[in-house]
């Protein structure tokens, strides 16, 4: 598990998420624009592809931004001796 968020972190610091979430609204826009343009041809199968292919790398850039780097530290259990008494 550490070495995951290690690698997350790491990807993070790139250009990566960015670029991901670029590529993703690209092709969705080109996915799009077939539907409207009589230029571009995709079948049917093909635009369904690009949709799912282009939501999915946006989606995944998003959760580069969102996955904190750090995993969070869970607060350190209390002693009986330093609890308050009631």
């Amino acid at each position: 598990m550490q070495q995951l968020m290690e690698s997350i972190a790491v990807l993070q610091s790139t250009h990566m998420p960015m670029l991901l979430m670029t590529v993703g609204f690209t092709v969705l826009m080109l996915v799009l624009v077939s539907g409207i343009s009589k230029e571009v041809q995709l079948s049917e199968r093909q635009e369904r592809l690009g949709k799912v292919i282009s939501v999915l790398l946006v989606v995944l850039g998003l959760l580069l931004y969102v996955i904190p780097s750090d995993p969070p530290v869970p607060p350190p259990p209390s002693s009986p001796a330093t609890a308050a008494p009631q």
